[in-house]
């Protein structure tokens, strides 16, 4: 059986519901990934002046998402970040 997602959220969605208060940065970050796909950051500071994100707390949010698994980053400078690929199970 497939499974498919229960909620869908644009980047913009996630960003007013972040600025509301509703998610801490790290939860942000990564629903930024899933719903922008892969990020590529040519300049951290005006990716933090878009999205509404303090420098400290993206880079601490980076570091966490990255240490759990949740998000990889390419380091090409400027660097992505993206979901790791999911290989699917062969019975």
């Amino acid at each position: 059986m497939k499974e498919t997602a229960h909620l869908r959220i644009t980047a913009q969605e996630a960003k007013e519901l972040y600025l509301s208060g509703l998610f801490t940065t790290h939860a942000y970050l990564y629903l930024l990934v899933r719903a922008l796909r892969w990020i590529h950051i040519n300049n951290v500071q005006e990716f933090c002046q878009e999205w509404g994100i303090h420098e400290r707390a993206f880079y601490r949010a980076k570091a966490i998402l990255i240490s759990r698994g949740y998000v990889e980053e390419t380091i090409n400078n400027p660097f992505d970040l993206h979901c790791p690929v999911e290989e699917e199970e062969t019975p």
